[in-house]
């Protein structure tokens, strides 16, 4: 096998297949790959272990979205890393994925924002927002990275419809990140203020960061490397669930003292 330095390194998407040989990239996307596979474990064991009672949209959109990041981790190791490997079948199976945590992380995110909205209309809204959003990124992309599998020339149609997916999903994840923390920080000045400034301190941190690495990702992308966006994409979003897992106990602890995901929301 050929050896490509870093410096000739082609990340774009128009080379979005088996990767050249290069041990430096091999070993960071492999790291990538077990580190993300690990988060799903991890999470899994946790989620078992923590609800006492399988049920509630909750549990289970954080069942879907590990199993998405384990689908779309698999998908991308076949069509990168296993030669030979049938490249419709990787492909299905890492979009497959890739919906199930793009989207799936949007609904754990709407499934605790009863915790602090009482406004039926904004929960309508958002949910709105997401499935809406779900139809008009997800279907352009797969149909179009699907011809990409077949045939290159599909290239110049990707490119646009990549960018607008990731600046879309990026701002459904911003406002409803927006919308937790301003409510959040509303609901507990009506009964929590001794506790306020350290948890609404690490609220926010949490969403700012979980903004910050959709930035990152828009980042990597829009400069060309999308086979590296892809690889650190389902990463990504095991670090965000992992993280949204334990502010959701953090917040359950003040607005149910002695709470947990499970008793509180009906797991």
């Amino acid at each position: 096998m050929h050896f490509v330095p870093l410096s000739s390194y082609n990340w774009s998407i128009g080379d979005f297949d088996f990767l050249q040989w290069n041990p430096t990239v091999y070993c960071l996307v492999a790291s990538f790959f077990a580190v993300s596979l690990w988060l799903v474990l991890d999470l899994t064991v946790q989620v078992f272990t923590t609800f006492k009672r399988r049920t509630g949209l909750y549990f289970w959109s954080i069942l879907i979205v590990a199993c998405g990041i384990a689908f779309h981790t698999i998908g991308l190791l076949l069509k990168l890393l296993v030669p030979n490997a049938n490249v419709i079948f990787a492909t299905v199976l890492a979009k497959v994925g890739w919906v199930m945590d793009t989207t799936g992380f949007a609904v754990v995110l709407y499934s605790r924002l009863h915790l602090v909205v009482q406004s039926q209309k904004t929960l309508r809204l958002v949910l709105a927002m997401i499935i809406v959003d779900a139809i008009i990124f997800h279907t352009p992309i797969i149909v179009f990275l699907m011809g990409l599998s077949i045939h290159k020339d599909w290239d110049p149609y990707v490119t646009p419809f990549e960018y607008t997916q990731v600046v879309g999903f990026s701002i459904q994840e911003t406002t409803i990140s927006c919308i937790y923390i301003l409510k959040t920080i509303k609901f507990l000045k009506s009964g929590y203020s001794n506790q306020l400034r350290k948890v609404t301190t690490m609220l926010i941190a949490v969403q700012v960061l979980v903004v910050l690495m959709d930035i990152a990702l828009l980042t990597v992308d829009c400069i060309g490397m999308f086979t590296l966006k892809a690889v650190l994409h389902p990463f990504a979003y095991g670090v965000k669930l992992k993280i949204e897992f334990a502010v959701l106990n953090l917040l359950l602890n003040l607005v149910k003292p002695g709470g947990t995901a499970s008793n509180f929301l009906g797991a």
